[in-house]
């Protein structure tokens, strides 16, 4: 699952991916006023084995 954190507040929790799922592309309105922009990738909660994200554009 990938995680968009803004100023410690979760801003977007996509769902979980397979690798045989299309790409999800995430838009986040970020305020002038935010501090620190977090992005992470979890392990969905069935291990760390084979998982890897790319944040990369197009």
């Amino acid at each position: 699952m990938f995680e968009v954190w803004l100023d410690d507040v979760m801003a977007y929790q996509s769902s979980v991916l397979r690798g045989s799922d299309v790409a999800e592309y995430v838009q986040v309105n970020i305020p002038s006023s935010a501090q620190e922009l977090k992005l992470v990738v979890s392990d969905a909660g069935d291990g760390v084995g084979s998982d890897h994200g790319s944040w990369g554009g197009r």
